[in-house]
């Protein structure tokens, strides 16, 4: 009976992490800081920040002034973020199958406000390259 009873609340554990919207919880934590008065409501704030990181994040390497962050992926495919100097210079997004990469450099990325609309540029070359 003890493993039904378990196996369920690891059923529920699992739905209610697969419902909730993480980037909205993470937005209200961000937004909640510059009101926070007390040290210890800090510390949790920053205890849920780097469990979200945790979450997100495979592995970290850091070689000199560079540091690239990799991401947890799909089947598919990865995100690279590549940081020189405290600086992000660019994103990756790497297959998972044969390791090509896309390469979205700074200055592609921030500012330009439709970003999905850069991802989807470089999704249909791949699509065309891969038809020929």
């Amino acid at each position: 009976m003890v493993e039904l009873d378990t196996a369920k609340q690891t059923a529920r554990m699992a739905e209610a992490r697969e419902n909730r919207d993480a980037y909205a919880e993470f937005q209200t934590i961000i937004g909640m800081l510059p009101h926070m008065l007390g040290d210890e409501s800090r510390y949790e704030l920053r205890a849920k920040i780097a469990g979200e990181l945790r979450r997100l994040i495979e592995q970290a390497t850091a070689i000199g002034n560079e540091l690239v962050v990799v991401l947890k992926g799909t089947r598919l495919y990865r995100v690279e973020l590549f940081f020189k100097r405290s600086i992000l210079k660019e994103l990756r997004l790497v297959s998972m199958h044969g390791g090509f990469a896309y390469v979205f450099p700074r200055d592609k990325m921030i500012g330009d406000p439709d970003l999905a609309g850069l991802f989807a540029a470089y999704l249909m070359t791949e699509h065309r390259d891969q038809a020929a």
